[in-house]
């Protein structure tokens, strides 16, 4: 399995770090945060392999880029149809989004299929989904292929992540706020890295604990992020670039 970060920024992007999208192998992504196509461009990867998009909820950072990822599949006249995962409303939304941009859809050279996610589902043999805890409703994904990958999109911290991410190889877990501002980041539906350390020691998490989402103001080194979950997580600690890559 191959996971690659092409966005790791928390809400805001900066001149080197997108808003959050995950490529896993070369057919799945995670989310499409604000510089999704632009990333993907610049990997010179092919826009016709991506097969289905999960997002993880409506929030501007995890889904903007949306919009412009389809536009520009148009432009490149993909035929193959995509699929949009996500919760309830997910169609709603792309097509207002859509239409609000004034894109013609029935000029569109593929069609668009979307699978609203609601509570904790299987979504096919291979991922399954659970509904997490953020100021929106939001989900968590599982997605196991050669290697089992756990992502935890925006969220305090919860049991039913714990659970999802139980015995996976990777957990690729948000860290909003610093471990000293752990009372504002519960308050507004998010965690630090320690909530990500204590998560990824109980869910036995055995290849890396990857953190994301975070924000340069609270952390201008990846050092102190790595070393507030460390004190809780004893594994491998992973806080990627934009564009970097694990190979499982």
């Amino acid at each position: 399995m191959k996971i690659t970060f092409l966005g790791t920024s928390g809400s805001m992007i900066t001149a080197n770090r997108a808003n959050i999208s995950i490529l896993i192998d070369t057919d799945l992504l995670l989310d499409a945060g604000e510089g999704t196509t632009q990333r993907l461009l610049q990997m010179n990867y092919d826009l016709n392999k991506i097969e289905r998009i999960f997002i993880t909820h409506f929030h501007q950072d995890h889904v903007s880029g949306l919009p412009g990822l389809i536009w520009t599949m148009w432009q490149n006249e993909r035929t193959l149809p995509l699929e949009i995962i996500g919760p309830e409303g997910i169609q709603d939304l792309t097509i207002s989004l859509l239409k609000l941009m004034k894109t013609p859809l029935h000029a569109l050279t593929f069609d668009l299929k979307f699978t609203e996610v609601i509570g904790g589902s299987m979504i096919d043999e291979d991922i399954s989904a659970i509904e997490s805890d953020h100021q929106i409703r939001s989900m968590a994904y599982r997605i196991r292929r050669k290697a089992c990958v756990c992502y935890s999109g925006d969220t305090r911290p919860n049991e039913r992540i714990e659970n999802l991410s139980g015995g996976c190889d990777v957990l690729i877990h948000e860290a909003s706020f610093p471990n000293e501002m752990e009372e504002i980041a519960h308050k507004y539906g998010h965690s630090t890295p320690g909530d990500a350390g204590k998560l990824a020691k109980k869910a036995a998490v055995k290849e890396a604990l990857v953190l994301i989402h975070w924000p340069e103001k609270y952390f201008e080194e990846k050092a102190s992020l790595i070393a507030q979950a460390r004190a809780f997580f004893d594994g491998k600690i992973i806080v990627p670039s934009d564009l970097e890559t694990i190979i499982l």
